[in-house]
């Protein structure tokens, strides 16, 4: 008797959970268990005993006191859970469209020939390896207005060309002005989270045919044309995957995940039991967020190819 041979179709369903398996088995051996254990943690009353901890069943109290009474001390200002989520959820969402519009520009830049290109990209990512990540960990706020006031101190000549009062005279929203200026507040927080990004969209716009630019520039298009007729297309998908990974790394490094370690460490009316309670939430409103912007992306990207 004959075996059915896989079709196409089957066979790349195949390949693609062959693909996934070794972060299939990751999960399953070292995620589930501990994420398991963080629901039933943000159930219970936790105490660190000699044999390791004691939980008491408490129902629902630490999420009724996350929604009630919690507050965190961040950066001397005290914030209300409700708060810190927001200023969290707020920041990676006004964060993300520029961390990738500002890494494909620059891997388009990169990718361009040019004389000493191969040093141009070392000097470029050395600094987002190496310094970056130190200077976006400083308050780059504090820094930032301290050299405006000396500057417009001793430069009057910046006041006639202040940015807000542009804005402001030109009608542009108010609530536009503010998320601009934060983003050019955050200038090196920014470039220090588009490492990645950019090596990425570089790698894919490396896989694009040349063959494809050379018929466009024969047929007369633009430079123009050609990156919205062939070079987006092309790597949509890579968008999206860059989008995910963006997403969760930001919010990841974003100050709720410190509110959970310390909480879990210094609180001792609540300690683990409070900060599980915290990570629950933390994790659906990821998923939730997650899949709303694939959702939402996915659709654009299905319509754009159309």
């Amino acid at each position: 008797m004959k075996k059915k041979k896989l079709t196409l179709h089957q066979k790349k369903q195949l390949y693609n959970l062959l693909f996934i398996s070794p972060w299939l088995i990751g999960f399953l051996v070292l995620f589930l268990k501990p994420i398991i254990e963080t629901v039933i943690y943000s159930f219970n009353y936790i105490v660190p005993t000699a044999d390791g901890m004691s939980m008491t069943p408490i129902g629902f109290d630490n999420y009724t006191r996350l929604f009630t009474s919690f507050t965190y001390n961040l950066d001397g200002t005290v914030y209300p859970f409700l708060r810190l989520m927001y200023e969290s959820i707020s920041g990676t969402l006004i964060e993300l469209p520029i961390i990738i519009i500002f890494s494909l520009m620059i891997a388009i830049l990169l990718n361009q020939k040019f004389k000493g290109r191969g040093l141009v990209r070392t000097i470029f990512f050395l600094p987002i390896i190496f310094g970056l990540s130190v200077l976006s960990n400083l308050s780059v706020t504090d820094a930032m207005r301290v050299f405006l006031e000396q500057t417009i101190a001793t430069q009057p000549i910046y006041k006639f060309f202040d940015i807000s009062f542009l804005f402001e005279r030109s009608g542009i929203p108010v609530s536009f002005m503010q998320v601009l200026e934060q983003a050019v507040v955050q200038v090196f927080h920014i470039i220090s989270f588009s490492g990645v990004q950019i090596l990425i969209f570089l790698a894919a716009l490396q896989s694009i045919n040349p063959t494809l630019y050379e018929v466009a520039d024969i047929e007369g298009a633009s430079k123009y044309e050609s990156f919205w007729k062939i070079t987006l297309p092309m790597i949509v998908p890579i968008i999206i995957t860059t989008i995910v990974y963006t997403f969760v790394d930001v919010l990841y490094r974003s100050p709720i995940t410190q509110v959970i370690q310390d909480t879990a460490f210094t609180d001792l009316t609540a300690g683990p039991g409070l900060s599980s309670a915290i990570s629950v939430i933390f994790l659906i409103l990821t998923m939730a967020l997650l899949a709303l912007i694939l959702f939402f992306v996915r659709k654009g990207a299905h319509h754009y190819e159309q």
